[in-house]
């Protein structure tokens, strides 16, 4: 399943570059040494979700060390695949992966991308 998210705001930095203070909410000036701050950027990102089809009936049917290296093998072909797309992986979890495209690098063609890696997935 690919989703196009709109308008995710991403700051560049979540700490202040001079004095290292953490930086609030889309504050303009470092609240600790008054620093100006890059303002945040507006950015389409493309959200991917991945999940292994049919993995529940897989655990009754292999042993456990099986299951284990199915997995491994499939995150490592998944993971492989999303990074040659320059996407970036959020998070594993259990057999779904998370992945995001068009952060923190930005392309035109990010959902064109997501939609690709999809593919050579499945």
């Amino acid at each position: 399943m690919v989703k196009r998210i709109e308008d995710v705001r991403s700051r560049s930095s979540e700490r202040c570059p001079k004095c290292g203070a953490p930086r609030a909410l889309l504050a303009k000036f470092c609240s600790q040494c008054g620093t100006k701050l890059e303002d945040a950027e507006r950015r389409h990102v493309t959200v991917m979700f991945c999940d292994l089809v049919g993995s529940t009936s897989l655990s009754m049917r292999l042993d456990p060390e099986d299951l284990r290296d199915l997995i491994r093998t499939y995150r490592q072909t998944c993971s492989r695949i999303i990074r040659d797309a320059e996407g970036w992986l959020g998070n594993f979890e259990g057999d779904g992966i998370i992945a995001y495209f068009g952060y923190p690098k930005a392309h035109e063609d990010d959902a064109v991308r997501a939609c690709r890696a999809g593919l050579r997935i499945i």
